[in-house]
């Protein structure tokens, strides 16, 4: 992978990061609305993104990257679906934000909680 590519996606991740701490301060139906669009953007891209890991593929394959990895890397048309699914599934979900999921008391006035 070039030099470029490599920064180009560090900067990509960093962003990302970012705004998924401005996603968390929103509420329950901004981010299912995130998801939503996210899942209607995979199936009308589908095509691209399809093409794009092929090119991806034929590469990495080049670079001699391990037939197990490429495997699973490796999208079609269908599971590019099975994916916008999905995210609509996560989107139909009931929000956990702020939604306690551990709570057990280790001592006298010693809680734990985990949200």
């Amino acid at each position: 992978m070039e030099e470029n590519n490599k920064v180009g996606i560090a900067v990509q991740a960093e962003n990302a990061k970012r705004k998924s701490f401005d996603l968390a301060g929103t509420g329950t139906e901004e981010r299912n609305l995130v998801l939503r669009l996210l899942a209607e953007l995979l199936l009308k891209k589908k095509e691209e993104i399809y093409l794009k890991n092929r090119e991806d593929m034929k590469r990495s394959e080049a670079e001699g990257l391990n037939p197990v990895m490429l495997k699973r890397l490796e999208l079609t048309p269908a599971r590019i679906e099975q994916m916008a699914l999905g995210v609509e599934q996560v989107a139909s979900l009931a929000d956990p934000l702020g939604q306690v999921q551990l709570k057990r008391e280790l001592d006298s006035d010693l809680v734990l909680t985990r949200y």
